[in-house]
C-alpha cells in the first residue's frame, strides 16, 4: 500500500488589524502510495475551530463529520472531509488539493484513506496547540 500522510506546514500566521481574527498560513501535502499533492492556502482561526470542535467529536465518538475548505481570496484550494467509516470506529479521510499557482496545468489531487480515531485526536490536538502557540511548524497525521 506505501506511505499515507496528510501533513500541515504552518508557515506564518497573521491578525487582522482589529485582532479579532487570526490567519493561518500553511502547505498541505497528502500523500497516499505513490500518489502526492500539495497546495498552499490561508485559513481563519475560527474555521480551524469549528472544524477541531467536529473532529473531536468524531474521534471520540465515531459520530458526525468535520470538514475544513481553505484556499486564497475566493478560490478553493484545499477541501478535507473526516467522516465516520464501518462499523468498527474507523474515520474516513478525503483529500482535495488544488494548486492554485500553476493555472495552465491545474493539477489536482483526490485521494482518500481509512485510520483509527486516536490518530486523528492527535492530529486535532497537535493543531490546536500551533493555532493557540502562533507556532511555525508541521502537524502529521500518518497512517500505517
Amino acid at each position: 500500500m506505501g506511505e499515507t500522510l496528510l501533513k500541515f506546514s504552518f508557515t506564518e500566521f497573521e491578525r487582522d488589524p482589529s485582532g479579532r481574527d487570526l490567519y493561518a498560513y500553511l502547505t498541505v501535502r497528502a500523500i497516499a502510495g505513490e500518489f502526492r499533492g500539495q497546495c498552499k492556502c490561508v485559513v481563519v482561526a475560527r474555521d480551524f475551530e469549528f472544524f477541531l470542535s467536529e473532529l473531536d467529536v468524531l474521534a471520540a465518538t465515531s459520530q458526525g463529520q468535520a470538514q475544513l475548505k481553505a484556499g486564497w481570496g475566493h478560490s478553493e484550494s484545499m477541501q478535507l472531509t473526516f467522516a465516520p467509516h464501518g462499523s468498527r470506529g474507523h474515520i474516513a479521510v478525503r483529500v482535495f488539493l488544488r494548486d492554485l499557482y500553476d493555472p495552465v496545468s491545474d493539477l489536482r489531487f483526490e485521494g482518500s484513506f481509512v485510520t483509527e480515531p486516536q490518530p486523528v485526536a492527535r492530529f486535532a490536538a497537535n493543531i490546536r496547540d500551533a493555532l493557540r502557540a502562533e507556532q511555525r511548524g508541521d502537524v502529521e497525521l500518518y497512517v500505517r
